[in-house]
């Protein structure tokens, strides 16, 4: 059974949004339970807020207030990724690539820039989350504890700590930004590391036009009912969407102690745009989902009208994909999860940490999760994300073809001999086929390379690997021993230049100074 609370509140209401209790009526749990042990699905609880308190960016102060640290995921075990890989091993050479991959014509860097740096994260924190989004105008990136805006040309428009932007002060890390192509909007979703004693929540911030430097709505829901104590810290949160509303996916620690964290099960609730996009209140069911499972942002402009928001989790343990859906995502009284079904799929995580060259530190590679929103088209469900290719952290990528429940998959790596991690994929729509653009970080230690950044862009169905351009300068980290928790590419519908619209994306990734500090950039890029 799940409870939840409709709130009703107009447009006007000012002030900040306040978590809430559970109260109301009882409805009936909605979707059938799938026949595994670890998942049900099954309504868990309720998100409920108030109307938000609006803010205008270009009228805050540049930097607010900071924190010494920034929170890194958590393993199921409830230790941080990465912590307990192997931090060195020979390197040799991966399985099958002596040939090396096959190079693609026709990709374009059509200009690149540095976005947010360590010493302008608000926190002077490691690792950086680093991603960015693209609409008409603007790029908008939000790291760490920072967001900023810039031209589509790079330049920096207005820069504020997300604390400020929020008003709180809340502890907070994983902000997560993405454009909505057919509302011409920006959202942006954030852990709240809560107190012990405190209702679990989390942020979510909704621009209320095209303009990012102009207003956002701000929501602080509160999450009560089924898995969600006092103290219940929800992680690592995946921001999807379809057309009428986002989907946030969570995974949930039970926190009795200060930093001593339980995992407590893994949930996703959606919201209607048409209620955060005006202001008002709005309330959720959360559903279980297994540990990781990541919601899809839904791709064309406007965006495909499916009926269904899928959710994939990539399981290493069982061999498989496991693939959800979500229907009435709009409709908090009628939302449903159910569960389409697993294909298999044969991988294992990355088998130790990043190796740099000129150093014996070493980088986390994370743990095999999708670090970044799939992305839904048609029929196909693409994905990247961290796997072992031999003694390698490597990448893989591909699409889950949603109506024959079969799975397409091709590695991606710079070199025989090169560490590759941390990847994000997002397509668009190409005429009668599609455009795939993977985005990755390596490092090649018998090459001297240090941390670079690429991305590769494939075109229709048939996947081939070849190797990534690559957009960023290079560093090794000697100070440091994580890398940044994901990175992003967001389809550009309104390039010009160079690559025209439904050619070219944006994508984010993070790299190291030459001194070690990390910084980020930002490329437009085309298949042109």
């Amino acid at each position: 059974m799940m409870r939840f609370v409709r709130v009703a509140a107009g447009v006007g209401a000012v002030g900040l949004t306040v978590a809430l209790s559970a109260a109301g009526s009882s409805a009936a749990s909605s979707g059938a339970a799938p026949a595994r042990a670890d998942i049900a699905i099954a309504s868990k609880g309720h998100a409920g807020s108030t109307a938000p308190r609006h803010v205008v960016l270009r009228d805050l102060p540049s930097r607010g207030a900071s924190h010494a640290w920034n929170h890194a995921p958590l393993l199921r075990s409830g230790a941080y990724s990465g912590s307990q890989l192997p931090r060195r091993a020979a390197t040799g050479q991966k399985p099958g690539a002596s040939s090396g991959p096959v190079p693609l014509v026709a990709r374009t860097i059509v200009r690149q820039f540095d976005g947010i740096a360590q010493a302008a994260a608000n926190c002077n924190c490691q690792p950086p989350d680093v991603n960015a989004a693209v609409g008409p105008s603007h790029i908008v990136e939000s790291v760490n504890l920072d967001l900023a805006v810039y031209s589509k040309t790079g330049t920096l428009l207005t820069s504020t700590g997300l604390n400020t932007f929020l008003g709180t002060t809340d502890a907070l890390s994983d902000p997560r930004v993405v454009y909505d192509p057919t509302w011409n909007r920006y959202a942006m979703s954030l852990t709240d590391i809560t107190a012990v004693n405190g209702i679990a929540s989390l942020w979510l911030a909704f621009s209320a036009s095209s303009d990012p430097t102009g207003g956002w709505f701000i929501y602080k829901p509160g999450f009560t009912g089924g898995p969600f104590p006092a103290g219940e810290l929800m992680d690592y949160p995946v921001l999807g969407m379809d057309a009428d509303a986002f989907a946030v996916s969570t995974n949930n620690f039970a926190q009795p102690t200060a930093g001593n964290y339980t995992y407590n099960g893994s949930t996703v609730f959606s919201v209607a745009k048409a209620r955060v996009y005006n202001g008002f209140g709005w309330s959720a069911r959360t559903f279980g989902v297994p540990f990781g499972t990541a919601p899809a942002i839904v791709s064309d402009r406007p965006t495909q009208d499916t009926g269904r928001l899928y959710l994939l989790d990539a399981d290493d343990a069982a061999n498989v994909m496991h693939v959800y859906f979500m229907t009435n995502t709009s409709r908090s009284d009628t939302t449903a999860l159910a569960l389409k079904g697993d294909v298999a799929y044969s991988f294992a995580a990355p088998p130790r940490r990043v190796n740099q060259p000129g150093t014996t530190a070493t980088l986390d590679p994370l743990d095999g999760r999708l670090v970044w929103a799939p992305s839904q088209l048609d029929s196909r469900l693409w994905f990247a994300h961290g796997v072992a290719i031999g003694s390698f952290p490597g990448v893989d990528f591909g699409y889950i073809n949603v109506a024959a429940m079969t799975n397409t998959v091709q590695t991606a790596f710079h070199s025989s001999t090169s560490d590759d991690f941390n990847p994000s994929i997002a397509v668009e729509r190409n005429g009668a086929s599609v455009l795939a653009f993977v985005n990755w970080a390596y490092t090649d230690t018998a090459a001297s390379i240090a941390t670079r950044d690429a991305f590769d862009a494939q075109s229709g169905y048939t996947l081939t690997h070849k190797m990534g351009l690559n957009f960023s300068p290079v560093g090794s980290s000697t100070g440091q021993d994580r890398f940044g928790d994901y990175s992003s590419v967001s389809p550009d519908y309104f390039a010009n230049g160079l690559c025209a619209g439904s050619n070219s994306a944006v994508v984010a990734q993070q790299y190291f100074a030459a001194n070690g500090t990390w910084k980020t950039r930002i490329a437009s890029v085309g298949f042109c």
